[in-house]
């Protein structure tokens, strides 16, 4: 877009979006990866819904910065990797228990992608070799996440979304 204003005369004007997006790598060549998904998300108007989706798809290992009153448990502001950054106005109270909701959802797609218990590492002694056997570039006996059958992500989902939207409701 375009910051039409005289002063500017015609400048080009930043857009700001939100995006997840799915991969999937392996098949016959490791080195390949295909793209399966994207979802842009709105970030004008302080849109608090994609923040917060985005905050919930963020890997342990990224930093992410809350500013809160400790007083009232209020959040004024969330930085997140890349300068991603959520100042809510005036009208968007979000809690710090609200965090909890958040990791709801965050533990519940955990969960959807290990019908069972994820693999133990374990350390060993002395190296036996790299076992090549197998096929489609996978080992046999190679742990894969599998998806469960039953999940609970449509319920944590919804509960964060009924969070976020009494946030408007808040202190009224």
């Amino acid at each position: 877009s375009t910051d039409v204003s005289e002063a500017m005369q015609n400048e080009p004007w930043p857009n700001d979006m939100f995006a997840v997006y799915t991969t999937t790598q392996g098949g016959d060549s490791k080195d390949m990866s295909w793209v399966e998904g994207v979802t842009l998300l709105s970030s004008e108007e302080h849109n608090v819904i994609a923040f917060v989706l985005l905050m919930a798809f963020l890997r342990d290992h990224q930093d992410f910065y809350v500013d809160v009153d400790l007083m009232d448990g209020r959040i004024y502001s969330l930085k997140g990797p890349g300068g991603m950054e959520l100042i809510p106005s005036e009208d968007q109270v979000l809690l710090s228990e609200d965090f909890d909701v958040i990791n709801d959802l965050r533990k519940a797609l955990s969960e959807a992608f290990y019908s069972k218990a994820p693999p133990k590492i374990a350390t060993v002694e002395q190296e036996e070799g790299i076992d090549f056997s197998g096929s489609r570039g996978k080992r046999d006996d190679e742990p894969v996440p599998q998806v469960a059958a039953e999940t609970r992500v449509g319920e944590a989902l919804d509960r964060l979304f009924q969070v976020l939207r009494e946030s408007s409701t808040r202190f009224t």
